[in-house]
């Protein structure tokens, strides 16, 4: 079963109620290439388009902001990709709304005609999208029935849609790192036991309270990355062990959030194996 609208939820059948969808859903929202605006050269509009469509594919809404999205790191040679979006429905009258704290990716232009699955790439608005998951991971699973792609749930009850596919197990899956979409960099614990604890302002551990001189700090780093696997686009986490792995950084170096970023978005696209729990990437072999 597939539906043109979210209003179409109101006339399907169910058993004990009205069919609905809870809140919050998370979906796939794909960003066609970015647009420029030449009217003012010197400082372009960027306008992204994207598309929201249920599992069966079909187009429930395309978001458009002319906003100067993260005009820092903007530079010619980079577009965006919005990976995740939230939809929000009302149980009484479905309705459609669009939380714009989507996840930003910096991806290198070259990158993302290289890497992206070629359904992603053609104009607005006849871009073709890969549907979302079908799958229900739930605390209490037995309280969920699916009919098609209509789920009634009877405690409305927070769901989360996954891939069919997707095996939590610690086995090695392959990936692609595409994009950025921010760089954390802190003063960090050099005490292994505390694993990089963030100093407070006086350069205090919180958890050993050991305090460090300004000559001695450490930096430690996380990312928020955007990876690319054989079916999706996800926005995963790494922290400093994996982020030095990955990216090949001298930890002894002190580097600024904005030029490590730009600097990072030189070395992609990287091709690795990894173990993830809970969009953390644990451990990655790099290929």
């Amino acid at each position: 079963m597939s539906f043109q609208t979210v209003s179409d939820l109101k006339n399907v059948p169910s058993s004990d109620e009205k069919a609905i969808i809870t809140k919050p859903i998370k979906v796939k929202v794909i960003v066609d290439p970015v647009y420029h605006h030449d009217d003012n050269p010197t400082t372009p509009n960027v306008i992204v388009m994207s598309i929201v469509a249920d599992d069966s594919g079909t187009i429930k809404c395309h978001i458009s902001n002319e906003k100067d999205i993260v005009k820092k790191f903007f530079q010619k040679n980079t577009s965006i990709v919005i990976s995740k979006c939230t939809i929000t429905t009302c149980d009484e009258e479905p309705q459609l709304n669009i939380n714009m704290q989507s996840s930003i990716f910096l991806v290198p232009t070259f990158n993302l005609k290289q890497n992206l699955p070629l359904p992603l790439l053609p104009s607005f608005p006849t871009i073709k999208f890969t549907p979302i998951a079908e799958a229900l991971k739930l605390p209490r699973k037995q309280q969920i029935s699916i009919e098609g792609k209509i789920t009634k749930v009877s405690e409305n009850q927070d769901l989360i849609l996954i891939d069919t596919d997707d095996e939590y197990d610690q086995l090695y899956k392959d990936g692609t790192i595409i994009g950025i979409q921010n760089v954390i960099c802190y003063n960090s614990c050099s005490n292994k036991q505390c694993r990089n604890k963030k100093l407070d302002s006086t350069n205090q551990c919180p958890r050993c309270s050991k305090i460090y001189p300004d000559d001695k700090l450490q930096k430690a780093y996380v990312s928020n990355l955007c990876l690319q696997t054989e079916e999706d686009l996800k926005s995963v986490t790494v922290f400093q062990k994996v982020f030095i792995q990955l990216f090949t950084i001298d930890e002894n170096e002190n580097h600024q959030a904005e030029e490590l970023t730009a600097a990072l978005l030189q070395k992609l696209p990287i091709s690795l194996k990894y173990k993830e729990n809970d969009d953390i990437i644990q451990e990655i072999i790099l290929l």
